[in-house]
């Protein structure tokens, strides 16, 4: 079973990320990973600015491997 972890998709107009993250971008009909530029406020991938992202989520946390416990 899940955990109940919940994602939810956060529009742009409402909050943008916080500096140096790594998150879920969703683009046209695109869901993309992609990178936050505080200094210029914009989403990027590799050296790309994206123009129409309206809506993004942080990464969910990644696996935990049961022989790492």
């Amino acid at each position: 079973k899940h955990k109940g972890y919940k994602m939810n998709w956060i529009n742009v107009k409402d909050e943008l990320p916080k500096k140096g993250c790594w998150l879920i971008a969703f683009s046209y009909k695109d869901v993309i990973t992609a990178g936050w530029d505080d200094d210029r406020k914009r989403f990027f991938i590799g050296t790309e600015y994206l123009n129409n992202v309206t809506h993004w989520m942080p990464l969910p946390k990644p696996p935990i491997n049961n022989k790492e416990r």
